[in-house]
């Protein structure tokens, strides 16, 4: 019985199929860490506006307080 090479029967990967896997390992890996930095970036920019969010809301009670001893 004559095998194929890409049919053979014990299914260990031709040479190219073992480049063709590393080459979408690294493609992967690649967008990995591309959306890692950006999940960084995000995660800064999100405790930056979480910070100034609570500045506002600081500056808010103290109008507000000022506000209702200028009332009483």
């Amino acid at each position: 019985m004559v095998t194929d090479q890409n049919h053979s029967s014990d299914n260990t990967p031709t040479e190219q199929e073992v480049i063709r896997y590393e080459k979408i390992a690294k493609q992967i890996a690649d967008m990995d860490s591309a959306l890692s930095e950006k999940m960084e970036m995000l995660d800064e920019k999100m405790d930056n506006y979480y910070s100034e969010y609570k500045r506002s809301v600081k500056r808010l009670d103290r109008d507000v307080g000022s506000l209702e001893i200028e009332e009483a």
